[in-house]
Order: C-alpha cells, then sequence, then structure tokens
C-alpha cells in the first residue's frame, strides 16, 4: 500500500495518482494521522476495436463501398 501526505498530493496531484495502479490503495495522511484512502478501480485503458485491421481483412471490392456509401446517403435523407 502507497501512502503520500497532504501536501505531496496537492503540489503533484497527477503524477501521485497515475503511480496508483488499478486495485491499488493509496493512503493519505495529515500530520502522522490518516486522512483518507484512495483506490483505483477498473482494468485501466480500455482496448478499442482496430476496425481499419478487420476491414483489411475482408477482401471488399470499389462496387461494395460505392454501394455502402449509397446505403448510407439514402439513409441519411430518410432521417432528414
Amino acid at each position: 500500500m502507497k501512502s503520500a501526505t497532504i501536501r505531496q498530493l496537492q503540489r503533484a496531484t497527477g503524477k501521485t495518482l497515475d503511480s496508483v495502479k488499478p486495485g491499488e490503495t493509496l493512503t493519505v495522511t495529515k500530520r502522522g494521522q490518516v486522512h483518507g484512502h484512495y483506490t483505483r478501480t477498473g482494468r485501466g485503458h480500455r482496448k478499442f476495436p482496430n476496425i481499419l485491421r478487420r476491414v483489411l481483412q475482408h477482401p471488399y471490392s470499389e462496387a461494395d463501398g460505392e454501394r455502402a456509401v449509397q446505403l448510407l446517403l439514402k439513409a441519411n435523407e430518410a432521417v432528414l
């Protein structure tokens, strides 16, 4: 368990909180007494899907792309 004083937290908040990993707890002290606890939750950074890789895995032709654009344009006109 990590610990930091309130002064350290005030002067370097970002650096201090970034050093806490998900599931880890930071104890905040003031004049030697425990003032509070900060626990980082979650699983860290989210992984976003790589859409370009997925598109490149499938052999699409130019005609497929044109057809997709036309469908999107028609759908957009229907909404308006």
